[in-house]
């Protein structure tokens, strides 16, 4: 039996080669660089360069994943802040939210957070929420509001002219958008105040910070400085913006500071006026001079001073009087030629294949020094080396993504021994024959899976049923 099978193979197998319809010429099958479709060798994390008003970089995109998520975060850089951001992933880019013109509209995609102010912002996104597969090609619109913030070294800081006569002798309320990027022990640093222990002792009121503790202060004399100071325990982390605010209540005497609008201390006095001083505004100056002042390091934006508590305050001064502020896009392709400049990218989900099915018999033959196959997984690409150790020609096979096969003229032969008994040889897809004692290496690469087995040969016990890859999202 086993020799009028080999006889039936090799028949077959010559017979193909004579009339060139074996599909085991494994040049024709195209490896990884000559296909074309990039996305099978392409990863991440990818980073985007954020422009603002077309040509300024104010920052990075970066986007990412995992096998559960995308990960796309913002970062902005040199001094400039996201207010907002829009973001739109799309798996076709007709499916962005645009206008008649073209021209995307932000205000409908449908992530992102407005009424923010920070350097540093990221969207979470299912993969099954896009949806999107391995391998699969994403379009995506990132947007921001950005805002352009004055930061200081630690080696200066502003004096506003023209506010020596902008006294607030009664209650007051004075608040900034703070993040400190290096602080010593025991200095005190200015953000924004009436203030000046230079010369003399010149005190209204102030708002700073000491060994990253806010505090607020106020003078009645010129001399004296009454406080509210944050806890011990609360201090500001390096590197992160917060909302200052201190208060005086001329009615109550009581002087409060609040870190991001949440009340952190009280110093209840019996004070109900604060000391009319000839001082311009300063901001993130050295108030004192000597070993307990120091110049402000770090950012300061949004800097406003009310005559008063709450709803019927009077704002005195707002700085900067004009932010500087832009709309922002990951740098890529524009969606109109003309007009808007808006922009969008691609991202391609990385993918690898994985084994999914595999019954154990190719180990088997591989020990024994059978037909066998032996498999390198490169993301979405295996190199294949079908290997023939025996004395006989065998055929093996393999299936991408689903192709349909071919009948010939031993596919409705009965299998009779081994793990595929009582099965059809089948169809056959993409043959490698493979001589007595002959290996032959193929790379393919797919989007979904990957068969490989074998079929053909003289002996059927050592044949091999489907080995199926399949790709999943890296």
């Amino acid at each position: 039996m086993k020799k009028l099978i080999y006889l039936i193979v090799l028949a077959l197998i010559l017979g193909l080669v004579l009339s060139g319809c074996l599909l085991s010429n494994v040049g024709q099958v195209p490896t990884t660089e000559q296909s074309g479709i990039t996305y099978l060798t392409k990863g991440g994390p990818s980073e985007i360069t954020l422009y603002a008003g077309q040509d300024i970089p104010v920052g990075t995109v970066t986007v990412s994943n995992d096998d559960t998520n995308l990960y796309v975060t913002y970062e902005t850089t040199g001094g400039w802040v996201m207010t907002e951001t829009h973001l739109a992933v799309v798996t076709e880019k007709e499916d962005f939210p645009t206008n008649k013109a073209g021209n995307p509209q932000v205000g409908q995609f449908p992530y992102g957070e407005e009424n923010i102010f920070t350097e540093t912002w990221e969207e979470i996104i299912k993969l099954a929420d896009i949806p999107v597969l391995a391998g699969s090609e994403l379009y995506i619109a990132a947007h921001a509001v950005v805002e352009e913030v004055t930061c200081f070294d630690g080696t200066s800081g502003l004096t506003i002219e023209g506010t020596e006569n902008l006294d607030i002798d009664g209650s007051i309320t004075v608040e900034a958008l703070v993040k400190v990027e290096a602080s010593e022990t025991d200095k005190f640093y200015t953000i924004v105040g009436k203030w000046n222990d230079r010369d003399g002792n010149n005190r209204a009121w102030l708002l700073g910070i000491f060994n990253l503790r806010p505090c607020f202060y106020i003078s009645t004399d010129g001399t004296n400085f009454p406080r509210a100071i944050v806890d011990l325990g609360n201090e500001l982390n390096i590197g992160q913006w917060y909302h200052l605010k201190g208060t005086f209540d001329a009615a109550t005497g009581e002087i409060k500071i609040y870190v991001d609008d949440i009340l952190e201390n009280t110093n209840d006095t019996d004070l109900t006026y604060i000391n009319l001083s000839e001082e311009p505004f300063l901001i993130g100056g050295d108030r004192a001079g000597g070993p307990k002042g120091a110049f402000f390091n770090g950012c300061i934006d949004e800097v406003n001073v009310w005559d008063g508590i709450g709803e019927g305050a009077t704002l005195v001064l707002e700085w900067p009087e004009t932010p500087v502020t832009e709309s922002a896009w990951g740098n890529g392709v524009r969606f109109v030629q003309q007009g808007n400049w808006a922009t969008y990218f691609t991202y391609i989900v990385p993918g690898v294949l994985e084994v999914t099915q595999d019954s154990g018999q190719n180990d088997e033959n591989r020990g024994l020094s059978r037909p066998h196959i032996n498999w390198e997984i490169n993301g979405l690409c295996i190199e294949f080396e079908f290997v023939n150790p025996t004395a006989f020609y065998f055929v093996f096979d393999y299936r991408l993504d689903g192709e349909e096969g071919e009948t010939h003229d031993y596919s409705n032969i009965v299998i009779h021994e081994g793990e595929l008994v009582g099965q059809l040889i089948g169809l056959r897809y993409n043959w490698v024959v493979t001589a007595p004692g002959e290996t032959k290496t193929v790379t393919v690469c797919a989007e979904e899976e990957v068969w490989a087995g074998l079929r053909v040969g003289a002996e059927q016990s050592w044949y091999l049923d489907w080995i199926i890859f399949e790709a999943k999202v890296k």
